[in-house]
């Protein structure tokens, strides 16, 4: 499977590069849009953890869309990473959020809603002197069985295209293999994520 070769992968200013080195410290570009495997929550955080500490130091807003694990189990382990994130937990620079409220408030899925769901949220950011988003969405909603879902991967490269590579936004989609046993990321979320 490529995805187990390859751990994260992304889109930097046109040119295709891998992008492990998020977990090593690259620091990202806007436009970058990433996809990353992982096989349990604390292997995650510490993946992310420069990912999100580098977006609170340069004042980025880091919106968090957790599916795999609960909110409150994420909280606890970004919290863990330091007082920065503590503190920014509170402020709200940093949000955590579930798939449900931000894709499934219907009960489905909707490509235009979500699109709007990123848009809305970058509107809101640049209003509270945000410079940029980094966001995270955990890609098991892929695996939801929820009417609308089998259109994730258009919506995936859609906000690639009208988003992420346009407006000052970053964004790495974890996925977690052990939940992946069909191969649902591999043939879905790779195809939508600039590689």
């Amino acid at each position: 499977m490529v995805a187990a070769r390859i751990p994260c992968l992304g889109r930097v200013r046109g040119k295709l590069r891998g992008m492990s080195q998020l977990s090593v410290g690259r620091d990202p570009l806007s436009g970058d849009h990433a996809t990353m495997s992982y096989r349990s929550l604390p292997e995650l955080i510490a993946k992310l953890d420069y990912f999100v500490s580098q977006g609170l130091a340069s004042g980025d807003l880091v919106l968090y869309i957790c599916d795999d694990h609960e909110v409150g189990a994420v909280r606890t382990e970004l919290a863990r990473m330091g007082a920065v994130c503590a503190r920014a937990l509170d402020s709200g620079q940093l949000s955590v959020t579930s798939s449900q409220d931000a894709f499934f408030t219907t009960g489905s899925f909707h490509v235009e809603s979500s699109l709007g769901a990123f848009a809305r949220a970058l509107k809101d950011a640049m209003a509270r002197g945000y410079r940029r988003i980094r966001a995270i969405c955990e890609m098991t909603y892929l695996l939801a069985p929820i009417r609308g879902i089998e259109r994730a991967g258009e919506c995936e490269a859609r906000a690639h295209a009208e988003l992420f590579a346009v407006y000052p936004f970053l964004c790495v989609c974890p996925m977690n293999l052990q939940r992946d046993v069909h191969g649902t990321w591999a043939g879905t979320a790779l195809a939508s994520h600039p590689l």
